[in-house]
């Protein structure tokens, strides 16, 4: 007998609010963790493809980002919207990463980088310098944030907003539509009201 999985817990949107307004920008690394939030937040992807982006997957001028297939875990392209606000962010970040990777002479041209100008990728995604940062701000704001759940918290907006399952899926890099729906958190109320509406 199959019996559905518990959905996670998704990100709150307020919580990511609270955290976005509580970093400082005025310093590189700050501008940077602002960076990795937002991005996370407006395109789902996972924590590993986020390290792993390089200069040459943001497309500035059509406004997208085009996710090679040996970053992706399924290996196959995905490309995603990003916004002027995003692109803004990304634009300086990758500037001030310029001057970091030359100060300690380092030679790469990923987007996320330490403060020695190093990659931040490892092959394990819960415990690389990114997401230790961001499980430190939640820690130290008592809040409940994590990479996976602004994930979930991206996918959960998309069914809000009424985007297909198979669409979801996609911009997700999913193997299957059951995969995406143990995403997807609904509370009680919101199936309520919207099945009132077909009533």
């Amino acid at each position: 007998m199959k019996v559905d999985k518990k959905v996670k817990k998704a990100a709150d949107e307020k919580e990511l609010e609270i955290l976005l307004s509580l970093i400082d920008t005025t310093s590189w690394i700050g501008w940077r963790d602002v960076t990795v939030l937002v991005l996370l937040y407006r395109t789902g992807i996972r924590i590993h493809t986020l390290t792993s982006l390089k200069e040459e997957h943001i497309n500035f001028n059509e406004k997208m980002l085009v996710l090679s297939g040996d970053i992706m875990k399924n290996g196959k392209v995905l490309k995603l919207p990003l916004d002027d606000e995003l692109l803004m962010l990304l634009e300086r970040l990758m500037k001030q990463n310029h001057e970091v990777r030359k100060r300690y002479k380092e030679k790469n041209d990923y987007i996320f980088i330490s403060k020695s100008g190093k990659p931040t990728l490892n092959n394990y995604s819960h415990n690389n310098a990114i997401s230790k940062r961001i499980n430190a701000y939640s820690k130290k704001y008592g809040l409940s944030i994590s990479p996976h759940k602004i994930r979930r918290l991206y996918a959960t907006n998309l069914v809000r907003k009424k985007v297909p399952l198979a669409i979801i899926s996609n911009a997700l890099g999913h193997s299957s539509y059951e995969v995406t729906r143990n995403y997807i958190e609904i509370d009680a109320d919101e199936v309520v009201d919207t099945l009132r509406k077909y009533l």
